[in-house]
């Protein structure tokens, strides 16, 4: 859109065996291409004013819902 300025940086995860987590809406990212990242690891950092973070998990691609995975359904 003109005149829209898009801060968000993008976070995508590969875990192995087809598994991704794709996260949008951070303010900075804090790893970089390549870097292996552990549980609980910060990978980026939300702006100052309300943010509006997103988690998927994939899997091969598609998304999946996480409810059953949790415990939650």
């Amino acid at each position: 859109a003109r005149g829209t300025k898009f801060i968000d940086r993008l976070r995508q995860g590969d875990h192995g065996g087809g598994w991704t987590t794709l996260i949008t809406g951070l303010h900075r990212l804090t790893t970089r291409v390549g870097d292996a990242v552990r549980q609980g690891d910060p990978v980026g950092v939300t702006g100052a004013r309300r943010s509006n973070i997103t988690v998927e998990l994939r899997r091969n691609g598609r998304p999946v819902d996480i409810i059953p995975l949790v415990g939650l359904a």
